[in-house]
């Protein structure tokens, strides 16, 4: 699980409409096709935790009545299941290279 999917999971969590396919993609900044591989991930994730799995018709994202719950399955990722984006990589190794004497 990486950034990008903890944030929609957030997203998904925090909205009380449904939400598009193509409205994600604009808002992460990523293709249609990026956004689809990573609800199909978060909802291998919720089949995995036995909930509800997400619902896609017609570019249109819905949620299960107990996704409130994925949040509780993003707080128990360790530091070394989470996949880091290219900027924080860049900032880890930027403060590592600062305190190295």
């Amino acid at each position: 699980m990486n950034k990008r999917m903890v944030s929609m999971i957030y997203r998904l969590s925090g909205s009380s409409s449904n939400l598009t396919i193509e409205g994600l993609a604009e808002e992460f900044k990523v293709s249609q096709r990026t956004v689809r591989n990573d609800l199909n991930a978060i909802s291998d994730l919720l089949r995995e935790n036995h909930l509800s799995e997400l619902r896609i018709k017609s570019g249109v994202v819905s949620c299960g009545e107990d996704f409130s719950q994925a949040l509780m399955l993003t707080a128990d990722r360790d530091f070394y299941s989470y996949k880091l984006s290219k900027e924080e990589r860049v900032k880890i190794a930027a403060a590592i290279l600062v305190s190295s004497s």
